[in-house]
């Protein structure tokens, strides 16, 4: 669920999926990209965006940057926070 912060500005907190993985436990770099688009979906339903809105206007969502602070590797089952803002 996507909390308002500040004017535009969400923070969601994102569960990864057991297939996230690798067979270590880490999750796969290219899963951390996965989450943001989920994060970016999630804030422009909160603002009133759905999918479905898209869809009916002809519009759809671009994450156009993305920042990962890497302080470690993330372990399944570990919640990751994502702050997003919608233009």
């Amino acid at each position: 669920m996507a909390t308002l912060i500040a004017p535009g500005v969400f923070e969601i907190d994102l569960n990864l999926s057991r297939d996230a993985v690798n067979p270590r436990g880490f999750v796969r770099a290219g899963e951390i990209w996965r989450l943001c688009q989920d994060a970016a979906v999630e804030a422009s339903e909160a603002a009133g965006w759905p999918p479905e809105r898209f869809v009916a206007e002809g519009n759809a969502v671009i994450v156009r940057t993305m920042t990962v602070r890497h302080l470690r590797e993330l372990h399944f089952g570990e919640r990751v926070r994502a702050r997003t803002w919608i233009r």
